[in-house]
């Protein structure tokens, strides 16, 4: 079961990760060095090896639990699994915390440039779309990760650590909620980016038709 439940955890961790790089990498490009970036497209590259890695010691649990002579080597496997679980929590915290710098710097200089201009920033671009549920997505999975931590101080599979552990995926549902009504966000300003463009084109068309007609008269 833990085994299961591990390699759910590192799969939705990944997931998560990839999407929310996908669609904010070129957002924050600009806002944050060049060297982060670099740092961070590796990291995103790589990440899984450190995320299903915490899923490694519930393998040898496994193994422990159908060949006797590892039985010794179960509680070095166990604070081994709370390792590799803090190591790619903090990975995932480390990667939220930059994506909300990226945010908050994109925020501000849109909040500079729409003040310079004497204009009111536009909520409705694709920047500010993903930038907004963006942070919204940081700030559940920070909720996430910082409530996960809370679990290695109460005692496994007693009812304080299930009540975190069901509080900790109602935040990572959230997450989910937020990301896919970005995405239908996105799929929205798309559809209505696509209208304006086919009316001038057909404006267009209708124009260069008026003209030609115009001056065969």
């Amino acid at each position: 079961m833990n085994l299961f439940q591990d390699l759910l955890t590192a799969t939705f961790e990944l997931g998560y990760i990839k999407y929310s790089w996908t669609r904010s990498s070129a957002i924050i490009a600009g806002r944050v060095r060049p060297i982060s970036i670099r740092f961070i497209t590796v990291f995103v590259k790589f990440c899984p090896l450190l995320l299903y890695a915490q899923a490694l010691p519930a393998f040898f649990d496994v193994l422990a639990a159908c060949y006797a002579p590892l039985h010794p080597y179960l509680a070095t496997i166990s604070i081994l699994e709370q390792i590799l679980s803090a190591l790619a929590g903090a990975s995932v915290l480390f990667f939220d915390i930059y994506l909300l710098v990226g945010f908050a710097r994109q925020i501000r200089t849109l909040d500079k440039e729409m003040t310079d201009v004497g204009m009111a920033e536009d909520s409705t671009s694709r920047g500010a779309i993903i930038v907004r549920y963006g942070v919204a997505s940081c700030c559940l999975w920070i909720c996430a990760v910082v409530v996960y931590a809370g679990t290695t101080l109460v005692q496994q599979f007693s009812f304080e650590w299930y009540l975190i552990s069901v509080f900790i995926y109602l935040l990572s549902l959230g997450t989910v909620v937020v990301l896919y009504y970005m995405k239908v966000a996105l799929h929205v300003l798309d559809g209505k980016e696509r209208m304006v463009f086919v009316s001038y084109a057909t404006a267009n068309t209708l124009e260069r038709e008026c003209a030609t007609h115009s001056a065969t008269l």
